[in-house]
């Protein structure tokens, strides 16, 4: 068994609990070999206090950059990086060489290292009521491809009204000030900041109401945190690190994808426990190298011309990390995101400026998500772009094929002006699947709408929560979805309008949800049975309440005087069949069968379940407190010991 099959093998992460009230916590799957954890080569040492000319090699000789350690690391090497701030881009030069031999970047202990995309501004002058300005020359972004302040947002399928927003950001002692467009509008609004260019110089005008020579201003400076630029390099880990502050442009379907952190086309990356934050687009980019195309088939071919090495990227994990106050997108990738899990992530707080619009901002967005699990993660508070766009919670958007959307607490996806297209925690759009979307807790915001639109033409929806939502299942003729031979990227068809109109193939599974509230109903579904549905008097009588908490959410509810909930059938990969098209069962990337015989805690059903995402519920109140990101309380591995 090879080592992705192995791994594969431990993909069952759980949360310990009891039946009145559950203590939630979503173990991580077993993916990390030892040589995360302890390297098989050299292990290197960064410190603030250290030395580029020291040999690194030891805690009283160790580098003073990061890049360093870069730069000499080889396949199974690790550097641990002591606590303070490093402002740097780190650029590494080379990968490991397998899941086994790799290269680790990581906190050392309990440190706690932030890396900085920002440089600290400590000349600023006051120009009264509370607005300071700052000369920043040329020289100032020399550390970067371009200057934030004078590049303005975009990329492909990404609105930016009129051209006028930059991707520059302004900080104070850690909290960033909103974009303005005038001298005048800063100087009537507190905590913004208006640039312009002057003979070359970026001149800055912040309304700080504080001095900020004495506090920590910053500017952001460079596009990236994490990169390694054009290289595709695989094998690479990154644990327990603090990234933010950088200045990454647009991540739409086209090259390039960039984020604070960025894979671009490589394979086997690890990003865990990290905290990344403050980017005017992308947090995580699981990118894509530029011959890949947004066309059905080019996008599957090398520049050669040829059948692209499923093997050569993808299978990441990303996992246990807070994403949040990104401008577009938490976590976005393409193609080569593919056989990836993306797990217990906490992604919150997008597009809360509400400066982009268009179609790709969401809490995680994803083409091509073959065989990606998406499982256990806390997606909230997303938001649509003021004057044009769309905005989800998860999105996964084209020839997604063998993937599966479980255990996630979905909700705050919000569209204050109602103006959006659409707005929904989960939005599928232009697949042949099938994708299965099992034991998720979504909730609906007031200023959102109801459903959610899986558009696949096989979607197998099962053992849901929904509050006040509803699933809404179809496939559009029109969009040319290429489908692969199972578990790679060995390009078959399009679906053509004939076949997607072709009651006989299409196949929507909508079996044992709990829909809850006044809008609970399903559409389209062309297979069903065990669902419920309770409505808003319902509702009421249950007493649904939630609860943020900084690493999670607690969701309440009581079932007192509720009658029991009725006994289903066990939804079965054998019961399902083979889809038609695409030849395939419900499997995992390995190509092995997988029933919904688990619930959102990872507790065994019985043979004949209740509806829902809890294998029990206590028929009195029923507590669930569910955690995630890199700051949440508790992972257990299924050894029982606490993950490192």
């Amino acid at each position: 068994m090879n080592s992705i099959s192995a791994s594969r093998q431990r993909l069952r992460g759980i949360m310990m609990g009891n039946a009145a009230i559950l203590s939630v916590a979503w173990l991580a799957s077993a993916f990390i070999a030892e040589a995360t954890l302890q390297a098989v080569g050299t292990t290197y040492y960064v410190a603030i206090d250290g030395q580029d000319g020291n040999d690194g090699k030891s805690l009283k000789t160790p580098f003073r950059r990061i890049q360093k350690a870069a730069e000499v690391m080889q396949p199974g090497d690790m550097v641990l990086i002591r606590g303070g701030e490093y402002r740097e881009k780190i650029v590494p030069a080379r990968g490991g060489t397998s899941e086994q031999v790799r290269i680790t970047y990581r906190n050392y202990g309990d440190e706690k290292p932030v890396i900085k995309g920002s440089e600290r501004v400590t000349t600023w002058s006051d120009e009264g009521g509370g607005v300071w300005k700052a000369d920043l020359p040329r020289t100032f972004f020399n550390s970067s491809p371009y200057n934030p302040f004078a590049t303005k947002a975009g990329g492909h399928c990404i609105i930016n009204p009129g051209n006028k927003w930059s991707i520059g950001m302004v900080f104070l002692n850690g909290a960033s000030l909103g974009e303005r467009l005038s001298l005048a509008e800063v100087q009537n609004t507190p905590r913004t900041w208006w640039a312009t260019d002057e003979n070359g110089t970026t001149v800055v005008h912040a309304r700080f109401d504080a001095d900020p020579n004495a506090g920590v201003a910053e500017v952001s400076v460079r596009n990236s945190c994490f990169h390694p630029g054009d290289k595709v390099l695989n094998f690479i880990s990154i644990v327990g690190l603090t990234m933010k502050q950088a200045s990454p442009n647009g991540s739409g379907p086209i090259y390039p994808q960039q984020g604070i952190i960025t894979a671009y086309a490589g394979r086997g990356w690890i990003i865990e426990g990290c905290s990344v934050s403050d980017s005017p687009c992308a947090g995580i980019a699981l990118a894509t190298g530029p011959e890949s195309w947004y066309n059905a088939k080019s996008a599957t071919v090398n520049a050669k011309g040829s059948e692209p090495d499923f093997n050569a990227s993808g299978f990441h994990r990303v996992r246990r990390n807070t994403i949040e106050r990104c401008g577009q997108v938490g976590i976005v990738g393409m193609i080569s995101g593919h056989s990836s899990v993306i797990e217990m992530n906490l992604v919150q707080d997008i597009n809360t400026e509400r400066k982009l619009g268009g179609a790709e901002t969401a809490g995680i967005k994803l083409h091509w998500a073959i065989d990606t699990v998406i499982k256990n993660n806390i997606i909230r508070r997303v938001f649509s772009g003021k004057e044009a766009g769309q905005n989800f919670g998860l999105w996964l958007d084209f020839a997604c094929q063998g993937t599966r959307v479980t255990g996630n607490v979905i909700y705050d996806i919000v569209d204050p002006p109602k103006s959006t297209p659409k707005c929904f925690p989960i939005y599928l759009e232009a697949n042949v699947g099938p994708i299965v979307v099992d034991n998720n807790i979504i909730i609906k915001h007031p200023d959102g709408p109801w459903n959610n639109e899986l558009g696949s033409l096989y979607s197998i929806v099962a053992h849901n929560l929904m509050l006040e939502a509803r699933i809404q299942q179809f496939n559009d003729p029109t969009r040319n979805v290429p489908y692969y031979q199972p578990n790679s990227l060995k390009f078959i068809a399009t679906l053509d309008a004939k076949s997607a109109s072709d009651k006989n193939k299409f196949r929507y599974v909508n079996k044992n949800n709990i829909y809850v509230g006044p809008y609970s109903d399903q559409d389209g579904a062309t297979i069903t049975g065990g669902n419920v549905k309770y409505d808003g008097t319902a509702q009421q009588k249950m007493a649904f309440t939630r609860t943020d908490t900084a690493a999670g959410v607690d969701i309440t509810f009581d079932m007192t005087g509720m009658s029991p909930l009725p006994r289903c059938d066990l939804v079965t990969s054998q019961q399902l069949g083979e889809f038609p098209l695409v030849k395939q069962r419900v499997t995992d990337g390995d190509g092995k069968p997988y029933d919904m015989d688990t619930d959102i805690m990872g507790r065994s059903r019985q043979k004949s379940p209740i509806p829902g995402p809890f294998a029990l519920l206590a028929h009195g109140k029923n507590v669930f407190a569910f955690t995630a990101g890199s700051t949440a309380s508790s992972f257990i591995a299924p050894n029982g010991k606490q993950s490192p």
